[in-house]
């Protein structure tokens, strides 16, 4: 048996587990990460607060947090009990991200 032979008989099973290491973790990433925070950004009031303060909620979006993200384009009303986010649907997935991570999810529709 040649050196290159016995090389890949080793790297067989370690390549297996390499693999099977970084898919473990890829996945638990992709299942932990609560969206992106907003650097600066710091919510007024609690989820709790905000869940039952939902035209509250709707004015912390649009006043504050629409603003230091930069995003143009977008707004959020109070529609049914929920806060409608509308506009671009690159800006609204970048608001997306940051009201999982600061809000309740189930209190906003796109």
């Amino acid at each position: 048996m040649s050196a290159g032979e016995e090389f890949i008989k080793w790297i067989r099973p370690a390549g297996a587990a390499v693999i099977l290491v970084l898919f473990i973790v890829v996945t638990a990433m992709l299942f932990t990460v609560k969206g992106v925070a907003v650097e600066g950004y710091t919510p007024s009031e609690s989820r709790e607060y905000y869940a039952e303060h939902v035209d509250e909620l709707c004015g912390e979006v649009n006043e504050r947090l629409i603003p230091k993200m930069g995003l143009e384009g977008v707004s959020a009303e109070v529609r049914d009990g929920v806060i409608a986010v509308s506009g671009e649907d690159e800006s609204v997935q970048k608001l997306r991200f940051a009201l999982i991570h600061y809000f309740n999810e189930d209190q906003f529709v796109y």
